[in-house]
């Protein structure tokens, strides 16, 4: 209360007012839509090993957004606001000069295409994503006025050809969705589809080795169980072996923001 009336503080006012560069609403109602009931069921996720967020009889998560454009906007909308501080850490800490084309591979409203183009504007991206979610990032692209830079493309990362002239991929809180299996099939591809001296890289909240924390990842893992098939968080040490036997020749591990860190894989 200031001056006998009720204002934000200035966290909220930061973070929670809609317009605000910095807001994050949309991220926080995603989350509660989509997660706080099925959190009341991880029991039953924990006995079936299967996620309480959707039927998963019906096929992937992804394939029971297609059909629900409103709930399909609310994630894209909410995975952009929760991006949004993370892809412009990425933008400032990761060298691009020596790249030419990213693909921005399931990247949703293309948020981290946007701020890497943005800061790097050498650069073209690509975001490439299922057909219903490209017409929400060519919104946010134009938004930016990146449209001569930036573009969305339709397609399955996991058996398409990459967008011609891509030689660095980006995968953010994408892995995490997925098993082991699954990634090993996706990372093959990439190594393939990439070009020498290409690279990839993977943001996500890294496991500790033995599994025991951090808390973000372990309750990322959580959340993937009663939100996907299969997904989970990764150590360092599973994603090194998988990239690996992919094909990448250099893998390496690089702090990016609180509990986000990158993997980078490069090809000889």
């Amino acid at each position: 209360m200031r001056q006998g009336r009720y204002s934000n503080s200035r966290l909220a006012s930061r973070w929670l007012v809609k317009g605000k560069t910095e807001y994050l609403g949309d991220g926080i109602a995603m989350l509660r839509d989509r997660l706080y009931e099925p959190w009341g069921r991880l029991d039953r996720a924990v006995r079936t090993n299967r996620p309480t967020s959707f039927d998963s009889s019906q096929g992937e998560l992804f394939d029971y957004l297609k059909g629900r454009a409103e709930e399909q906007k609310k994630f894209v909308d909410g995975t952009h606001a929760l991006g949004l501080i993370p892809s412009r850490a990425l933008a400032r800490r990761f060298d691009f000069s020596r790249f030419r084309h990213l693909a921005d591979l399931g990247g949703g409203s293309g948020v981290f295409a946007i701020e890497i183009a943005r800061r790097h504007r050498h650069l073209r991206a690509t975001v490439v994503e299922r057909e219903p979610v490209c017409p929400l990032a060519e919104q946010y692209i134009r938004a930016e006025g990146l449209e001569g830079r930036v573009s969305s493309q339709a397609g399955d990362f996991f058996r398409d050809p990459l967008p011609a002239g891509a030689d660095i991929a980006l995968l953010s809180h994408v892995v995490h969705d997925f098993s082991p299996e699954e990634n090993a099939a996706l990372l093959r591809h990439l190594s393939n589809e990439l070009p020498p001296r290409g690279a990839l890289i993977l943001s996500e909240w890294l496991l500790d080795e033995d599994r025991s924390g951090p808390l973000a990842a372990a309750l990322m893992s959580l959340s993937m169980l009663v939100d996907t098939r299969g997904g989970r968080s990764y150590t360092y040490g599973e994603l090194r072996e998988l990239l690996r036997a992919a094909g990448f020749r250099s893998v390496e591990r690089r702090a990016l923001l609180g509990a986000a860190q990158l993997v980078v894989a490069r090809k000889a």
